[in-house]
């Protein structure tokens, strides 16, 4: 895992602002907290692009391991917006959401509610409704991808301001996948707006829209949400930077 993929000119232009993963690749108390966190010393912390890992944390004895960040600007966890970790076209879901995202999610508005007739595009697959086992492999996937040398080993949750990282929380990606086992719905519930499925709290998945109308918009965006209620339930451990 020594290769770093690094964003295109075109990528880093679309960017807004800092992007937390350049920020605490280089902020030095980050460098400390995270060896104090793992008890050893963290060497280099490199930035990756275009995979289910941000970031891969070098330590001085040659170990490394991979984490997926996200950032927020307001340190008020209630107003902490969603994050979106994953995108796809319906294709290439596991067959047992295909039926039903394309019911859901694709479903025109005027027609929501009844089978027939009702989606954008012929479904995919038979409609049936997924379990919670079904839903447990689907975080997975989202989560940590098909690639196993790039899925992430730890969440890290980043509060930036000004360029600066002022607080971090990790947490092992078994321990966070443990939490969403917990609360996983037995089947997929309906989004208040009737156009998004939550397989719990904290994922989601919707059309992705917008694209000026371009096919990609009917892709599905799985979100994930961080408030109080998730941290609560996780056991993330927040460092002292």
């Amino acid at each position: 895992m020594d290769v770093v993929i690094e964003k295109t000119a075109q990528a880093k232009g679309a960017a807004d602002g800092f992007k937390a993963e350049q920020v605490l690749a280089q902020q030095a108390n980050v460098k400390i907290a995270l060896s104090s966190h793992f008890g050893k010393q963290v060497t280099e912390i490199q930035v990756i692009w275009g995979k289910k890992s941000d970031i891969i944390i070098i330590f001085a004895d040659g170990s490394k391991t991979t984490a997926q960040i996200k950032n927020f600007t307001n340190p008020n966890m209630a107003k902490w917006p969603f994050h979106q970790t994953n995108r796809r076209w319906i294709k290439d879901l596991p067959a047992e959401f295909q039926g039903i995202a394309s019911h859901v999610c694709l479903g025109q508005p005027k027609n929501r509610g009844r089978l027939k007739g009702l989606t954008r595009k012929e479904f995919l697959s038979p409609y049936v409704a997924p379990i919670a086992e079904d839903s447990k492999r689907l975080a997975r996937l989202i989560l940590l991808g098909n690639e196993a040398d790039w899925a992430p080993q730890h969440m890290i949750l980043t509060v930036m301001t000004g360029g600066v990282i002022q607080r971090l929380w990790i947490e092992p990606m078994d321990s966070f996948l443990g939490a969403v086992d917990s609360v996983i719905y037995p089947t997929p519930q309906l989004g208040e707006e009737g156009t998004s499925l939550f397989i719990c709290p904290e994922i989601s998945m919707q059309r992705k829209g917008g694209d000026k109308g371009k096919p990609s918009a009917d892709q599905m965006q799985f979100k994930l949400y961080f408030d109080a209620e998730t941290m609560a339930r996780h056991h993330y451990t927040e460092l002292t930077l």
